[in-house]
């Protein structure tokens, strides 16, 4: 399994296609689509049903999703703690927040973390359904939901 073959994955399962991750990644479509199957050869494993010319993600692609994201962010978390001094704070934090608390003191806590911290860089997105919260964490779409 190479990283390459993950993103690839991911970015399909972001762009909810294979046209829309190659534009993302700036690669032509049949690359994508090779590296997918490959993978999928050799996990064994069927991650998308084809249906015409969509794709869906099938059980082991949902299975597959948060431990994808999380070899992601630990590679880049490699080059993030090499390239930091040894007391630096470094990596990417990603918080999912309800509209009704992502403003205000939530904001304004953000602001002296990234203040405190600069060599970490945080997203900062809309958690629509609060209900989602566990499984926004479990998919590895945030570290943290409010």
């Amino acid at each position: 399994m190479e990283l390459r073959q993950i993103e690839y994955f991911l970015a399909v399962v972001e762009h909810e296609g294979i046209g829309g991750a190659a534009g993302a990644l700036g690669v032509a479509q049949p690359t994508v689509s090779q590296a997918l199957r490959a993978l999928e050869r050799e996990l064994g494993v069927q991650l998308f049903h084809r249906i015409g010319r969509g794709m869906v993600l099938s059980s082991a692609g949902r299975t597959m999703v948060g431990p994808a994201r999380q070899i992601v962010r630990d590679v880049d978390a490699i080059g993030d703690l090499l390239s930091a001094s040894a007391d630096e704070l470094t990596g990417r934090l990603d918080i999912l927040a309800v509209p009704s608390v992502a403003s205000g003191p939530l904001v304004d806590i953000l602001v002296r973390f990234r203040e405190e911290y600069p060599g970490v860089t945080v997203r900062f997105g809309e958690l629509r359904d609060e209900t989602q919260a566990a499984s926004a964490i479990e998919d590895g779409h945030c570290e943290f939901a409010v």
